[in-house]
């Protein structure tokens, strides 16, 4: 009688609670695909999830941009740790959302939307050490000093930098298709190959069905949205969005014979995109296309571009199949640029770049190894076509002595005319209630093909840039958790030789390399919270060197002292977010460092505040605030004026 109620308790399934994590990252994974032989569900916005099994069960665990992974119950609770299909690294063990020697933060997009936030360039732009510049409409990135060039920005693991210009334009996506966004400061070559020796921003994809509409002061209004469903054993989620502003805002004009007040004029821009997502079995698949039409304003004492304008679109597609040993994956990007100046129409020309790349990966209990290859195109008018074929090699492995973690890893990169590259990196840390860390790697980064074909009004021109080289990327830092607050701090070095600079020159800009360059600094962050109250500050000190020429200049646009807060009050459904960002002093120009060549230090504010309410049982998030509430005019760009205060207000609706 005893045993065959113990054989029927057991028997029951019971509720098991666990937390998804980013193998890599260390982060939470939002919306991944949890299921159990009877039942499945869905991570939420910190990785945790509820789902009813019993002893001895397999939970299955998927996502977009991840490799599936299996793990049996034992208990009331699991740690399932997903590895993104991007990376070399093997499965570590992950406490409190941490990886080894890395300063990563977090957010999902719900989180971001509640701040008043409603557009992928600002969220990046609000998370902590992340610094974004933007003259004409594009939103590019910038961390630890380094270069937009230098930072890689991922969608489920897949690259949207423009293998043309090096950079990815942020505010082509739309907010609606994301479900979470993480930055990861430091080199991350062993990991990503060329262009991640500035840092890493991953942005992850969403699974629910939602709809928003916002508007600002600008003349501006967008409206976005997407639905997921389930259809013949497989999961699809399918949406898009519409943009556009008119930007037209007042600003002084310093820069002529004397002070005027004029308007920004030519500084519209609309915004199109669609995006796909789907998962059957071990298939899946990301898709996205965007299409931007933008006025190309000149410096605010220039009017000789007030009749220009830039079309890009964007495509990108990439699938991956796999099982818990090996992964196969492929993706294509390409992007269309089209200059065209109604006022000087001999001056119209277009650019193409694309890109397709396939590799594999295979596990071996702590050993990863993976391969693959890439061919990078790019033509356009006047631009002789350029072909740059590569491929790569890597291997990681991971292990742990008591409290000590290692993982250690390498990658050799061999490109056409660019000879091979080798990337180490070594990661440590000792658990504790002092958790101190230490990473030290190399990296490098390809010349863009606008680095070897420099663009100007005579068309382009031929130079020779050599590949940048990291010869040190190093880090020591610690972090530590009581109770609700936690702390972390980071001390860190990069050197790079041969540095890929533009200057200008007789007509246009024009890259060239330097000997060297030397980025240290400290950064910190403090983030605590009770049940009403949330509030997180950040500081960075940087100190940045060029040597050029025989001397040693500041890294032109990066400021020796930065920083933000945050601070959130909830109300029962009511919260109020205010947000504060500092920028110091900023050299505009590769030069001895003087006052006249500096733009000033900035300190903004924004002021939000939200409400959640139920809407014929949908879920209805609406905000409204004021950004820069201070007006305060300062230039992101010399001479490219900011608009000020600008008012926004959004509704979010979700089932």
């Amino acid at each position: 009688m005893i045993a065959a109620l113990l054989l029927v308790a057991l028997s029951q399934q019971t509720p098991v609670r666990g937390l998804v994590t980013d193998a890599v990252l260390g982060t939470p994974v939002i919306a991944a695909l949890v299921r159990s032989p009877r039942a499945e569900t869905r991570s939420d916005g910190d990785g945790r999830f509820v789902i009813e099994a019993r002893a001895g069960d397999t939970l299955r665990v998927r996502r977009v941009g991840y490799r599936q992974t299996s793990i049996v119950v034992r208990g009331d609770s699991v740690m399932v740790r997903l590895t993104p299909i991007a990376t070399a690294l093997s499965t570590v063990r992950i406490t409190d959302s941490v990886v080894p020697g890395r300063m990563t933060v977090s957010r999902s997009v719900a989180e971001l939307q509640e701040r008043g936030l409603v557009d992928v360039g600002a969220a990046i732009a609000a998370m902590p050490f992340v610094t974004a510049r933007s003259a004409r409409g594009e939103s590019t990135l910038s961390m630890r000093g380094a270069r937009p060039e230098q930072v890689l920005v991922l969608l489920d693991g897949m690259p949207l930098n423009d293998p043309a210009t090096g950079r990815a334009d942020v505010a082509d996506i739309p907010l609606a298709a994301l479900g979470a966004i993480t930055v990861a400061p430091g080199a991350s070559a062993a990991d990503y190959g060329s262009g991640a020796s500035g840092g890493v921003v991953a942005l992850g994809s969403s699974t629910g069905t939602s709809f928003a509409l916002h508007g600002s002061s600008l003349q501006g209004v967008g409206i976005e949205g997407a639905v997921s469903a389930a259809a013949a054993s497989a999961r699809l989620r399918v949406g898009g969005s519409l943009a556009s502003a008119r930007n037209a805002f007042r600003f002084l004009n310093d820069a002529g014979a004397k002070d005027t007040i004029e308007v920004r004029e030519n500084a519209d821009e609309r915004r199109g995109a669609l995006f796909l997502s789907a998962l059957r079995g071990p298939l899946q698949i990301t898709a996205l296309y965007a299409a931007v039409d933008r006025g190309l304003v000149g410096p605010k004492n220039v009017r000789a571009y007030d009749r220009a304008s830039e079309r890009s679109d964007r495509l990108l597609a990439r699938a991956r199949v796999g099982s818990d040993r090996w992964l196969m994956s492929g993706g294509v990007r390409r992007l269309a640029l089209r200059y065209s100046d109604a006022a000087r129409p001999e001056l119209n020309s277009e650019s193409y770049s694309t890109v397709v790349d396939l590799d594999g990966q295979l596990s071996m209990a702590a050993l990863v190894l993976r391969a693959g290859f890439a061919r990078d195109h790019v033509w356009g008018s006047s631009l002789p076509e350029a072909d740059r074929p590569s491929a790569y090699a890597s291997g990681a492995v991971s292990g742990r002595r008591a409290d000590l973690r290692i993982v250690a890893s390498a990658r050799v990169d061999a490109v056409r005319r660019a000879g091979a590259h080798l990337s180490p990196s070594l990661l440590l840390e000792r658990e504790g209630r002092v958790t101190p860390f230490l990473r030290v790697g190399q990296g490098f980064r390809l010349p863009t093909f606008y680095d070897l074909y420099a663009p100007s009004p005579l068309g382009f021109i031929p130079t020779r840039v050599a590949p940048e080289r990291v010869v040190l990327d190093a880090e020591a830092g610690l972090r530590t958790r009581h109770r609700r607050t936690t702390l972390s701090a980071s001390l860190f070095e990069r050197r790079t030789h041969n540095a890929i600079i533009w200057f200008p020159g007789n007509f246009s800009w024009s890259p060239k390399n330097v000997a060297s360059e030397r980025v240290r600094g400290l950064e910190s962050r403090v983030a605590t919270s009770t049940a009403r109250w949330a509030t997180e500050a950040w500081g960075a000190l940087y100190d940045t060197r060029l040597f050029a020429e025989g001397i040693h200049v500041p890294t032109p646009y990066v400021p020796r002292l930065s920083g933000g807060a945050t601070s959130q009050l909830a109300l029962g459904r009511a919260s109020v977010t205010t947000q504060l960002s500092a920028r110091g002093r900023r050299p505009f120009a590769v030069a001895a460092p003087a006052r006249v060549l500096e733009l000033p230090g900035v300190v903004l504010a924004d002021l939000h505040a939200s409400y959640r309410a139920s809407i014929s049982g949908r879920e209805t998030l609406l905000t409204a605030g004021v950004v820069n509430i201070g007006n305060t005019r300062f230039e992101s760009v010399r001479r490219f004026p900011t608009p000020g205060r600008v008012w926004q207000a959004a509704i979010t609706v979700r089932p």
